[in-house]
């Protein structure tokens, strides 16, 4: 029964680590789309898709904001 407790507690945190990882990674590459290759339509989807992936993540209201710089650079 310990042993099955550990297993499970290891795959949340490494759930967790995994989640939190691609969390970092997509909003890297939403923003260097943004900023260096300035492809901001497609910056704009991959903020709004960042803001309803992980609503909870810190990087939110840097993502709403560079959401909406993009929107406004994409006129």
């Amino acid at each position: 029964m310990f042993a099955t407790l550990i297993v499970v507690l290891f795959l949340c945190l490494s759930t967790q680590s995994w989640a939190q990882t691609n969390a970092e990674d997509d909003f890297k590459l939403a923003r260097n789309l943004f900023r260096d290759a300035g492809d901001y339509a497609t910056a704009a989807g991959l903020f709004a898709e960042f803001i309803r992936n992980y609503p909870d993540n810190p990087q939110l209201a840097e993502a709403r904001l560079m959401l909406a710089r993009a929107y406004r650079q994409s006129d």
